[in-house]
């Protein structure tokens, strides 16, 4: 009868181990009666989710990636940064060219004495003249024929190699490297009549010319202009 129980007390409590999987504490027995053993919390509740309120979950920290550094290729890379473009500084005007003049100085005529002239330089009277052309009236600009007979005052140098001698006349150009006849340009010159009675000598120095400009062609000997204005009853100033 005795050997019966306990078998049967066997096999039960093999069952639970087998369906727990949990160890099995250790029996006491009061007398010859063997007290059941009792297993406490057998099933485990998975644990809620955090409800608002609770303690946030530990995270485990971020796992980061042990960076290498990259291999050396000679220059150092640098990120690129967009180019800043820097205020270009203001170009100053060109001055107009000899053949195109598309920038033309106006003639001063500020308020003078009676009797001042109007002060000019070679840039108020050249019309784009080619060397070695021949004048043609179309090519008067209307602010040179407004000056046609006016006391006008013109700085230029002297035309000539006979320093010492003595003129009642002679070419005024616009500078040393303008020319007198074949490959020279009409508009760059302009030939001085001195007043009636005076004479003047050579200079290779700037000198300034006071006189009436008078629009006058004059033809060389090989068919084209080569002088385009004239300055009369002219007086003679060494810059």
């Amino acid at each position: 009868m005795k050997l019966n129980y306990y078998a049967t007390l066997g096999v039960t409590v093999c069952s639970l181990v087998m369906f727990t999987g949990c160890p099995v504490t250790q029996a006491t027995h009061e007398g010859s009666r063997l007290e059941p053993v009792v297993v406490e919390n057998l099933l485990v509740e998975p644990a809620a989710d955090n409800q608002p309120g609770d303690a946030p979950l530990a995270q485990s920290p971020a796992v980061v990636a042990p960076t290498t550094p990259a291999e050396s290729t000679g220059d150092a890379l640098t990120a690129a940064e967009p180019a800043k473009e820097e205020p270009k500084p203001d170009e100053p005007k060109k001055p107009a060219s000899d053949a195109n003049p598309t920038v033309r100085p106006k003639a001063d005529r500020t308020p003078r004495k009676a009797g001042d002239p109007i002060k000019i330089t070679f840039d108020n009277i050249i019309i784009g003249m080619q060397a070695d052309i021949a004048y043609r009236p179309w090519m008067l600009k209307d602010e040179v024929k407004e000056l046609d007979g006016q006391r006008v005052s013109i700085t230029g140098v002297m035309w000539g190699a006979e320093l010492t001698r003595k003129l009642d006349s002679f070419v005024l150009l616009r500078n040393k490297e303008c020319k007198y006849g074949p490959g020279g340009q009409a508009d760059h010159l302009a030939k001085i009549e001195l007043k009636p009675g005076t004479k003047t000598t050579l200079t290779a120095a700037t000198v300034r010319v006071e006189g009436v400009l008078r629009i006058q062609p004059e033809t060389g000997t090989d068919g084209n202009t080569w002088s385009l204005y004239v300055i009369d009853d002219a007086k003679v100033t060494v810059q």
